[in-house]
C-alpha cells in the first residue's frame, strides 16, 4: 500500500479528497494486479479508498465482460450508480465488489437481493470487510461461498 501512503502524504484524505482521484487508485490498481478482480492488492486498494479516503463510505466496483471498471460510492449502507456513468456497460459481469466499512465480510440481505436478481449476468459478487473477504461464484452450474480472514498472531499467542 506504499502508493497510497505516498498520496495521503500529500493531504489527499477526506474530507478534501477527489472523487475523480479516488476512483483512478482503483482503476490503477486493476491494471497492476493485471485485470484481476480478485488479486488481493486490488480488493485492498478498493478497501483503503472505502475506509481511510473516504471515511467508511460504502464503494461499489463493477467488472464488466469486457474487463471495464464501473466505480461508485455511497452511504455506510447504500449505493447506487445513479451518479455514475454506466453507459457501454456489457453483460455479463464479471463481478461486482463491494465494502462494508463499518467492519465484517458478509452479504447483507440487499445483497443477496442483488445477487439474486442479477444472477443471470452475474458471475461473481465479493464483498470486502476489515481484513476479511467473502466471495460468491459460479462454476459449471454450481454456486459457491467462501470467506477468508487474515488474523495477526503476535508471539503472544501463539
Amino acid at each position: 500500500m506504499e502508493e497510497l501512503e505516498e498520496y495521503k502524504d500529500i493531504g489527499i484524505v477526506h474530507p478534501t479528497c477527489d472523487w475523480e482521484f479516488c476512483k483512478a487508485l482503483i482503476e490503477e490498481a486493476f491494471e497492476i494486479s493485471n485485470e484481476c478482480w480478485y488479486d488481493p492488492y486490488f480488493l485492498d486498494v478498493i478497501w483503503q479508498v472505502s475506509t481511510d479516503y473516504l471515511t467508511e463510505l460504502e464503494v461499489s466496483v463493477i467488472v464488466d465482460a469486457e474487463y471495464r471498471l464501473f466505480i461508485s460510492k455511497g452511504t455506510r449502507s447504500f449505493v447506487d450508480y445513479g451518479n455514475e456513468n454506466v453507459k457501454g456497460m456489457k453483460i455479463p459481469l464479471k463481478c461486482w465488489i463491494h465494502t462494508h466499512p463499518f467492519g465484517h465480510a458478509y452479504f447483507s440481505g440487499t445483497d443477496w437481493h442483488t445477487i439474486n436478481t442479477q444472477k443471470p449476468i452475474l458471475d461473481e459478487a465479493i464483498v470486502l470487510g476489515d481484513n476479511q473477504r467473502m466471495r460468491w461464484y459460479k462454476d459449471d452450474g454450481e454456486e459457491y461461498l467462501s470467506r477468508t480472514e487474515e488474523i495477526c498472531l503476535t508471539m503472544e499467542e501463539e
